[in-house]
């Protein structure tokens, strides 16, 4: 049987099932939003489960006229996916082929490799800088005749190093393959370059709804690019991607933007304060642009890994990042969560 499976597929890494969040947990470990979405927005998916027996509208019609509002693009230009995990598929799908090359400055977002090797594709690892930020000329220098994409996180994941602007246009001068900027947390982080699209015909963006407007549950993500790319995109994805609930959903948080940018404030704010009570008690904390913290705990001369397991003792989950990407064994992430969340969370630590 191994036999009918392509070589790239079996060096895949196993990947087994995830338990979702349960009462008494805390879970900082997965880039959450760490409230439900607004009424505004419940309200619309109990409406719309109620049409639940039908399928929804192919190609979220709707819901892409509303992006394309929302970011001042035609909606000729906008997919929409089942959580940007999906949309970064496609772009292995429709762009790639077994031997493409794409450039990942590490450490970023596991997906993007994910997704590349599921066809076969090449990563290309470039290091960052120490204080994470990007080696542009590094970056120029990896690139070869099958170099197909780049992928940049702005801010990045894991690290909430954002990407100077100046930079990604320096880079999309100087290149001609489809480079990425992934705006997963552009809610956050405030600065776009949604307007260099009609520039740069080689440039892409993504979104997500899971950070900012609370509906990772929901699986809804999308991209923004020029109608050519959007169209290929299309043409490899499922005829009914997103579901009618995520697409609802999706609307009535456009439609609520109020709400969220409230929320928004209040990470921002625990985000000051978490950063600030953590030097305190001695780890080192990167700059972050995002809903996490990327933490070193190389001052106080322990391993993550320790700092991990002795939170779980306490129901407390964090993503321990010792070894990802280039990263020594110090670091783990932390999401911000509620207030009480937090203090649980600096309690444990003060007993270590």
């Amino acid at each position: 049987m191994r036999n009918l499976i392509p070589d790239y597929v079996l060096r895949l890494p196993k990947r087994g099932a995830a338990a979702p969040a349960t009462p008494g947990e805390i879970r900082l470990d997965r880039n959450e939003q760490a409230v439900p979405p607004s009424a505004r927005v419940q309200e619309a998916i109990r409406a719309a489960a109620g049409m639940a027996h039908r399928y929804p509208g192919a190609g979220s019609a709707d819901l892409r006229a509303a992006l394309a509002n929302y970011n001042g693009v035609a909606p000729e230009q906008v997919v929409v996916g089942n959580g940007s995990d999906e949309v970064i598929e496609w772009v292995a799908r429709a762009f790639l082929s077994n031997g493409d090359e794409v450039i990942l400055p590490s450490p970023t977002f596991f997906y993007y490799l994910n997704a590349t090797q599921s066809v076969g594709g090449v990563c290309v690892h470039v290091p960052r800088n120490a204080d994470f930020t990007l080696d542009v000329e590094a970056i120029l220098a990896a690139v070869t005749p099958r170099t197909k994409v780049l992928y940049l996180a702005n801010p990045n994941n894991p690290t909430g190093t954002p990407v100077e602007r100046s930079q990604i246009v320096e880079i999309l001068e100087r290149t001609d393959f489809l480079v990425i900027v992934d705006e997963c947390y552009y809610e956050f982080f405030g600065a776009t370059v949604v307007d260099l699209l009609p520039k740069y015909p080689h440039l892409m963006i993504m979104r997500s709804f899971s950070k900012a407007f609370g509906l990772a549950g929901l699986r809804i993500g999308y991209a923004m690019a020029s109608p050519e790319f959007s169209d290929y995109m299309t043409r490899v994805a499922q005829s009914y991607s997103v579901n009618r609930m995520a697409q609802a959903a999706a609307l009535a948080a456009i439609e609520d933007q109020a709400f969220a940018r409230q929320k928004i404030a209040e990470v921002c704010e625990q985000r000051g304060l978490l950063a600030t009570a953590l030097r305190e008690l001695g780890y080192k904390v990167a700059d972050s642009a995002t809903n996490f913290l990327l933490v070193s705990t190389a001052p106080l001369g322990r391993t993550s890994g320790e700092v991990a397991g002795h939170l779980l003792k306490s129901n407390i989950y964090v993503a321990d990042f010792a070894g990802y990407g280039g990263l020594d064994r110090t670091w783990f992430r932390i999401t911000i969560g509620r207030p009480e969340e937090i203090q649980a969370l600096l309690a444990a630590l003060r007993q270590l």
